[in-house]
């Protein structure tokens, strides 16, 4: 051999390049090119992942990436994984602890912005369009409708609440109309006057149900969640509310006393004697969300209206958790309204020393929150 042919391990051992020189013609034969039959005098050969990472690609095909069903996802993913997920058709990636969409950036706009805890909130509090310009992202909705108005003229059951409708859906390229509910106004003050049940809110293809009035000597009307019982005039039952979205309002059951409105998380309180019925609980379930947005009562959402009394003593029925209004006690004013954008039912009228014309509160509007990960 050439005095400046080298064998393998001494390259591998001393040189970082091999010239021309180093190897002499006809040193290397096809014997020696077999399979296998190259060996490394090292215990391993490594390429550097910066090395191949960093190399130019001029190929004008494609890489193929990992491919497989949902149920065939790394059992241990890390954040940056990317795999095409045969089930769903996209590309995903794994980021924020979870699989991700990523056939495109999700940009959406609408409605009062926030981002907190990993989420990016979009909060409605009157009707607007949430626009979607890109991507494709599973997001989340609150869609709270408006409360119902409570009884009027003396011992008027509590408006029921809004409903209160929750779920996930995907977000697709498009503008979605958001409607926000008003709640049921108040009305006057004569036994012939007609409350108002609440209004419906609707957004991404959903609708919840307005809360039901309380009426003089007819009962609560039913909705998201019930009327309750009005009292005056006999006895009378609280309206029903719609399964997933609300519960029933009270009877009255005391003459004179009007029941609670429903709420979404319980019914209605019957009236007793000398007491109105309570406005059933709203539900704080989706507390991040009110946290976040600023928005609910404690975070509640959906609370019933109180019933009012009309006999001497009485003590109009709490507000339910959630927006709904107290009723109004004998001698005192009108029935509390239903606070604003929280859904809950308006409280029910009173007697006011001694002379029957006493208004009911007005029901609160709705809410429409909508929310993703980021």
């Amino acid at each position: 051999m050439p005095s400046n042919s080298k064998n393998i391990a001494e390259l591998l051992n001393t040189d970082t390049t091999i010239a021309v020189t180093d190897v002499a013609d006809g040193s290397i034969t096809t014997a020696k090119l077999a399979d296998n039959a190259v060996t490394d005098a090292k215990s391993t050969i490594t390429v550097s992942p910066a090395a191949v990472s960093d190399a130019a690609n001029t190929s004008t095909g494609a890489f193929a990436i990992p491919s497989g069903t949902t149920a065939q996802r790394p059992g241990s993913p890390a954040n940056g994984y990317i795999r095409h997920n045969t089930t769903t058709g996209f590309n995903e990636v794994y980021e924020s602890n979870a699989w991700e969409v990523i056939t495109s950036t999700f940009v959406a706009s609408g409605g009062t912005e926030v981002t907190s805890g990993g989420y990016k909130y979009h909060k409605f509090t009157s009707s607007a369009n949430f626009v979607v310009s890109s991507g494709t992202k599973i997001i989340e909705y609150l869609i709270v409708a408006g409360g119902g108005g409570g009884g009027n003229h003396a011992g008027g059951g509590g408006g029921g609440a809004g409903g209160f409708l929750t779920g996930s859906t995907t977000g697709t390229v498009g503008t979605f109309s958001i409607v926000v509910g008003a709640g049921g106004a108040k009305v006057g003050t004569t036994s012939n006057a007609v409350t108002n049940d609440g209004n419906n809110s609707s957004g991404l293809g959903f609708t919840a149900i307005a809360g039901g009035r309380s009426s003089y000597q007819t009962g609560g009307d039913d909705g998201g969640s019930g009327g309750g019982g009005m009292g005056n005039g006999g006895q009378s039952s609280g309206g029903s509310g719609t399964t997933g979205q609300g519960n029933a309002g009270g009877i009255a059951g005391a003459t004179s006393m009007g029941g609670g409105g429903g709420g979404a998380g319980a019914v209605g309180a019957a009236s007793s004697s000398g007491q109105g019925g309570a406005g059933g609980v709203g539900l704080n379930t989706l507390s991040a969300w009110a946290t976040a947005t600023s928005s609910g009562a404690s975070g509640y959402y959906a609370g019933g209206g109180g019933g009012g009394t009309h006999n001497s003593p009485g003590t109009g029925g709490a507000g339910g958790s959630g927006g709904g209004g107290a009723g109004a006690s004998y001698g005192t004013s009108d029935g509390v309204d239903g606070s604003a954008n929280h859904g809950g039912g308006g409280g029910g009228a009173g007697g006011r020393n001694g002379l029957n014309p006493s208004a009911g509160g007005a029901g609160g509007s709705g809410i429409v929150i909508i929310r993703y990960q980021v």
